[in-house]
């Protein structure tokens, strides 16, 4: 099993209150998922969307659904919606520069 990295300084939103990810970062030019194992929710990886591949993003309460290009979509599922609307904004004002 892999150690968690650290965090690279300088994210733009910060959340670790999601339903299936450990933690979510938002950068200037990507957004960083750690997804856990099913066994026991450790560390397993951290995937890398970068905002070029974003064409779309898509809030429904508390899922925000990041349509990406090449037929793809990843869905990030918040506990509160408070969270899932935060991001939704700023991930929509940095797609629209």
């Amino acid at each position: 099993m892999s150690r968690k990295p650290d965090p690279t300084p300088g994210w733009l939103f910060r959340c670790g209150n999601l339903q299936w990810q450990l933690e979510l970062r938002l950068y200037g030019n990507r957004v960083e998922a750690d997804i856990p194992t099913y066994w026991l929710r450790r560390y397993k990886r951290t995937d890398v969307i970068f905002l070029k591949d974003v064409l779309g993003v898509q809030l429904r309460r508390k899922q925000v659904t990041l349509s990406l290009s090449g037929w793809r979509s990843s869905l990030f599922v918040f506990r509160r919606a408070d969270d899932a609307l935060e991001f939704s904004r700023m991930l929509s004002g940095l797609i629209g520069r």
